[in-house]
């Protein structure tokens, strides 16, 4: 059974539609990234999986449970971050995680060793007495992450959680966030782009209230590229090895790199362009010193997947208006 199933959901505020009948699921001990640029229903999306928000159409479960019609049944199972934490700021950090732990239902034995437990995971035991109004950006998204996991949840549900922090914290932050996977299903929003890459075992690309593209990066990348590159260095003399290169089924072109040795050679994805590299260097008698495949970048697949829907919707403006 998937941890979190949701299947064409829509949201609409008044004739706006922030969500246009997205479907998408995560697996147990997943980090599913929902990444976008900003507006394009991530935070939507949070909200109605953690019974904030309820749909306006299709269905959402997460452990099992529906959204609408189990809403106290899904709460008992997430742990939300929100981008902007709402914290009590007259209390103190530790006293305030004691007592929402009380008011999760925590039994008082569990709850001592779990306060003890994010108290060193989120690493807020510098700030455990100081009042929550005390704090800095930095520390409230730890203590609003600490919250989160207070209560063991199977699944973390983060939204944008390194947002407005500085380098060393959104390290740590991240570091903390892929440790959990595998023991819980996170789903975690973000439109930084190495941030999802680094985190995630799969991405769902929204924009304008849509997945357009749901994959591994890897998956993602090999979508979009038509043309597929490869760096590979030779033994052999350049002037050889450049005209064998250029022989071989499929290769489109061969670029001479700074280094003389190093080339980058396209071509058509439908040919086993790496195998016939190999044969020719067997053939010669050349050592492969590397053969490496280059992939589009994430970034390379994000804007050309959001340039193309952006010209799917001007095309379907301009339909209409004729």
């Amino acid at each position: 059974m998937k941890a979190v199933v949701v299947d064409r959901l829509k949201k609409f505020f008044g004739h706006f539609a922030a969500l246009n009948g997205i479907t998408f699921s995560a697996a147990r001990g997943e980090i599913l990234g929902l990444l976008g640029p900003n507006g394009a229903g991530k935070t939507t999306t949070m909200r109605i999986l953690t019974t904030f928000l309820p749909p306006s159409g299709g269905q959402a479960q997460v452990a099992g449970f529906d959204v609408v019609k189990q809403s106290m049944e899904v709460r008992k199972r997430i742990g939300y971050m929100q981008e902007n934490p709402t914290l009590y700021e007259d209390m103190r950090v530790g006293k305030f995680l004691r007592f929402m732990g009380e008011l999760k239902r925590i039994s008082s034995k569990k709850l001592s060793k779990r306060l003890e437990f994010v108290r060193d995971a989120a690493k807020i035991e510098d700030v455990w007495e100081k009042y929550i109004t005390q704090l800095s950006k930095g520390y409230r998204q730890r203590v609003s992450l600490a919250l989160a996991i207070l209560a063991d949840p199977p699944v973390l549900i983060l939204d944008e959680p390194t947002i407005g922090l500085d380098p060393k914290q959104i390290r740590y932050i991240r570091e903390l966030i892929k440790s959990m996977g595998g023991n819980h299903t996170v789903i975690v929003s973000t439109h930084i782009l190495p941030e999802a890459e680094m985190l995630c075992d799969r991405l769902a690309i929204i924009n304008k209230g849509k997945i357009i593209a749901l994959g591994t990066a890897k998956e993602l990348s090999s979508k979009i590229r038509k043309v597929n590159a490869v760096r590979v260095e030779l033994s052999g003399q350049p002037d050889e090895v450049e005209k064998e290169l250029l022989q071989l089924d499929g290769v489109i072109g061969v670029i001479q790199q700074e280094r003389n040795e190093v080339f980058l050679i396209e071509f058509e994805t439908k040919f086993n362009t790496l195998e016939q590299i190999s044969k020719i260097a067997a053939k010669r008698n050349w050592v492969i010193l590397e053969l490496s495949p280059i992939e589009a970048s994430l970034e390379e697949v994000f804007l050309e997947l959001v340039a193309d829907e952006t010209t799917k919707s001007l095309a379907d403006t301009e339909t209409i208006e004729e």
